[in-house]
This record gives C-alpha cells, sequence and structure tokens, in this order.
C-alpha cells in the first residue's frame, strides 16, 4: 500500500498541468510570442525570465485567458483557459495570480480587500471564510496591519496583501508576475520561502521575473524569453553544465 501511495505522489508530480504548444500572440502587425512551447509539472517552480518586452506578461495573461493565442494552444489542467465554459470556470478556480496591476482597492482595509476576492471563490465554505482571510493575513505577517486603509500600505506589504489574496483559496497553480519587483527584504523573504513552501506542497509556480538573482534563488526549471523567442528552457543545473565557466548574468546576456 505504501508503495502504491509513493507511486501515485510520484504519477502525480510528474503530471504536466500547464501545457504551451507552439503558441503564436500578436499585437497588429507585431509578433510578441513566436512559436513558444513549454510544459510546467506540479512541485517545480519555473522562472520565466527576460527583459521587459520580451512577452512573459502576454503568456501570463493567455494562461489566464485574458488574451486568445493567434495559432498554438494552450491548456491548463487539460481546459483551453480563453473558453467561457463550466469546465474552465472550475479550472480557474484552481489558480491564484498576482499582476503587475494590483486591482486593490486602496479604500478598503487589508482584511477586507482579501475578503472580498475570498468571497468570489465557490470552493471556499462561506462559515469558514472569515478564519481562512485571518489565516493568510498571518501567513504574510500582515495580522497586525489588518484593520488599516490600503492606501496606507507601503508597497512590499502590497505585495505581501497581493500574495494573500493569491493564496486564499488554496490553489494548484500560482502564476505570478514580478513578485519581488522592488519591495524591501523583509517582504522578498517571506514571499520566496511562500513560494517553496507551494512547490514542497506539489504545487504549480511560475515565476515570471527579469531579476536574475531572484530566480537563481527560488526557480527549479527556467525559460529565458527574449523578444517574443525562447533561447532556453530547462534546469538551472543544465543551464550550468551548458556554459560551465559563466556566471548566471553573462550567460543571460550571452542568450540575450
Amino acid at each position: 500500500m505504501k508503495i502504491e501511495k509513493r507511486q501515485q505522489a510520484e504519477d502525480m508530480k510528474l503530471k504536466n498541468i500547464i501545457v504551451v504548444d507552439n503558441v503564436v500572440k500578436k499585437y497588429g502587425n507585431q509578433i510578441v510570442l513566436k512559436n513558444i512551447s513549454f510544459n510546467i509539472s506540479n512541485g517545480q517552480i519555473f522562472g520565466y525570465l527576460g527583459p521587459n518586452g520580451a512577452g512573459k506578461t502576454t503568456t501570463i495573461k493567455l494562461l489566464l485567458g485574458l488574451l486568445k493565442p493567434d495559432s498554438g494552444d494552450i491548456k491548463v489542467s487539460d481546459k483551453d483557459p480563453y473558453l467561457d465554459t463550466i469546465e474552465t470556470q472550475n479550472m480557474k478556480q484552481q489558480i491564484g495570480f498576482v499582476l503587475e496591476s494590483d486591482l486593490l482597492n486602496p479604500n478598503l482595509s487589508g482584511f477586507k480587500n482579501i475578503l472580498y476576492w475570498a468571497e468570489l471563490y465557490d470552493n471556499l465554505n462561506p462559515e469558514n471564510i472569515y478564519k481562512q482571510v485571518n489565516e493568510v493575513m498571518t501567513i504574510v505577517n500582515l495580522t497586525d496591519y489588518k484593520d488599516m486603509l490600503v492606501k496606507n500600505y507601503s508597497h512590499g506589504m502590497k505585495k505581501r496583501l497581493l500574495f494573500a489574496r493569491a493564496i486564499v483559496h488554496n490553489p494548484l497553480i500560482l502564476i505570478l508576475d514580478e513578485p519581488t519587483n522592488g519591495i524591501d527584504l523583509e517582504s522578498r523573504l517571506i514571499v520566496r520561502n511562500l513560494i517553496k513552501k507551494f512547490a514542497n506542497e506539489n504545487k504549480i509556480i511560475l515565476f515570471s521575473s527579469h531579476d536574475l538573482n531572484e530566480v537563481q534563488k527560488i526557480c527549479t526549471n527556467i525559460i529565458i524569453l527574449n523578444k517574443g523567442e525562447k533561447r532556453f528552457d530547462g534546469t538551472l543545473e543544465e543551464l550550468k553544465i551548458k556554459y560551465p565557466k559563466e556566471s548566471l548574468e553573462n550567460i543571460y546576456l550571452k542568450l540575450m
């Protein structure tokens, strides 16, 4: 029985939950993504690395169903995120996200901001929702500030609040767009440790960033993207084997 359970856990870990197959996306005549393909499995912290304008945010919008690819195929938990079906809506209940535009209400408290979003999820028991919001506020170390209006939060506190919002419904998938950009050391460490904790719980994390050091400290797998083209796809170890005498910074510059 123990062997069977271990095998089931291993099978789950190896399952491709996010599949991007030969995707092209254009804005007018400009090609933003050029035949991009990758897979992400449970337990991976997948770094999506590239300079501003590389196509990272466009990819995230495609995964969230906010955009439709011009060609190619995207599946999240075997569902097309762009389709407006019950199955797709149920799948989206498994996703937590942090985007560059925070969509926080500055005139509500941190607690009420998270409560508003938590009430949108069908998979949260209404009787336990206040307890759940309090728990995630504790996880991101904002309990002492939960009744403060968000307009009085620091940038780092807002980022932590966004992370609390992303995890309040205990999602399978976390999609994070520059979650540590411009934040203080305390907030950076909290977010970094939470990302690692979620990966250890066999969840999926897509971590989009242009911060080389942060990617190196957090991610197990990376894609390096530039001008909509994939320049590398693999583990950090594979990257170091391919360029054994180079720092990550130098490798990054070579691939640009």
